[in-house]
């Protein structure tokens, strides 16, 4: 008897960014004055094989093991948090101002600004450390319990 089952996310990062536009003699100078930064995950899903039938013992247990794999995913972001602001914070500080001859490459300056936040290499290392941390606490889930619970409903 095979058993399938599997808890899915998304590891988000969302940069929203607020701007002063500036216009000078010869163009416009586009500084970063604000930053919304959303990171952590979502869009959770737990599929389950169709052969545990929803509200038996199996499907119970293994709701219970994915619902342990959701927290773990939830406690790297909190555990990380001091971290992930201080990356976002040092990565925002190394926009500087960009200059643009035109208003209609305003928009390209901004999305410029948005991917150098990208792929600084805080948020690179922050990303790393995030899938690390929800890869070791997700295999000592599977480790420590050894399919126990369901197990016992066999």
């Amino acid at each position: 008897m095979s058993f399938i089952w599997v808890c899915v996310c998304t590891l988000i990062e969302d940069f929203d960014l607020v701007v002063d536009i500036i216009a000078t003699g010869s163009g416009y100078c586009v500084v970063l004055k604000e930053i919304d930064a959303t990171i952590g995950y979502s869009d959770f899903t737990i599929e389950i094989d169709k052969s545990h039938i929803h509200g038996s013992c199996s499907y119970n247990a293994i709701l219970g093991h994915e619902y342990k794999h959701i927290d773990a995913y939830l406690s790297v972001i909190k555990d990380m948090d001091f971290d992930i602001k201080n990356s976002v914070f040092n990565a925002v500080n190394s926009i500087t101002p960009i200059f643009v001859p035109l208003r209609k490459d305003v928009d390209s300056a901004i999305e410029n600004m948005n991917l150098n936040i990208q792929s600084h290499p805080e948020i690179i290392l922050m990303k790393q450390k995030i899938n690390a941390g929800q890869e070791i606490r997700n295999k000592r889930i599977d480790q420590n319990e050894n399919n126990a619970e369901l197990n016992k409903c066999l």
